[in-house]
């Protein structure tokens, strides 16, 4: 039951935090610009724990690839893989806007 938690958490970790660092950066627009950058850095260090937290239970559950029999421990496999692969990703969109902020500025 935890794992089944960690998985969904991890999946769905990297959409809430772009999400909630997005709009907090959008809501501070004009303000001091180290603090958006701090923002960033907090997305960046929580995406990357989820994408960690997501290769962990891959790791535990056999780093192998699902399998074509199905069962609880294929669907744990491939709920791990999307983890890492949707962390990974909003990684890089944050990666990208935290660029865009320090290069082009905050907007005023």
């Amino acid at each position: 039951m935890m794992r089944d938690l960690v998985l969904w958490l991890t999946m769905a970790g990297g959409p809430i935090v772009w999400f909630i660092a997005f709009s907090l950066n959008w809501a501070m627009s004009g303000k001091w610009q180290p603090a958006h950058i701090v923002l960033w850095v907090a997305a960046l260090l929580l995406t990357s724990t989820g994408a960690w937290a997501a290769w962990d239970q891959w790791r535990k559950l056999g780093r192998t690839l699902p399998g074509e029999a199905g069962g609880a421990v294929a669907r744990a496999r491939a709920m791990a893989i999307w983890g890492i692969l949707i962390n990974a990703w909003f990684f890089m969109l944050i990666v990208a806007q935290t660029l865009m902020d320090v290069l082009v500025g905050v907007p005023s």
